[in-house]
């Protein structure tokens, strides 16, 4: 079973001004949105948030509308678009959720629900990292969003 690394989400509440930021300020490159085909959104299943991408080369950056209801109403317990979430890609996923389920790793299976050609498992690992880890990467995650949004203000007012 290979694995690797794929991806990094953020969310926001402006999609929009995160990329203007990763665009314009780090200088990386939009990823066309037509690269990744996505599955329809119904009343009751899927999620039709804006999403854009970009990368500098190498890493694939996924900018996402943060949306808090898509865990219920994909009946998940887990929300990839509320605080986002890093990503990898396997060539087995039913080996992959055979080792989650052999360590006792729960997950949310969306399946093909964003996206058409990806099978996406969404798990949480807070056992294996330390709690700090992951507070700190949210209040940094936190002030990016502030910094962006603040600096396109004051941008706007000049």
């Amino acid at each position: 079973m290979a694995l690797e690394f794929h991806h990094i989400n953020f969310v926001s509440k402006n999609v929009d001004a995160m990329d203007a930021f990763y665009r314009n300020i780090l200088e990386m490159d939009s990823i066309p949105v037509e690269q990744f085909p996505r599955t329809e959104e119904t009343h009751d299943r899927g999620y039709s948030g804006k999403i854009n991408f970009v990368t500098e080369g190498k890493i694939e950056m996924h900018l996402a509308e943060r949306n808090l209801e898509v865990g219920f109403k994909n009946n998940q317990t887990i929300n990839p678009v509320d605080k986002g979430h890093i990503a990898f890609r396997t060539d087995d996923i039913a080996s992959f959720l055979s080792k989650l389920d052999a360590a006792g790793i729960p997950y949310s299976d969306y399946g093909t629900t964003f996206a058409k050609e990806w099978h996406q498992v969404f798990f949480m690992i807070l056992k294996a990292i330390s709690s700090r880890f992951i507070k700190g990467w949210i209040k940094a995650h936190k002030r990016l969003d502030r910094g962006v949004q603040s600096g396109l203000r004051d941008h706007q007012a000049v």
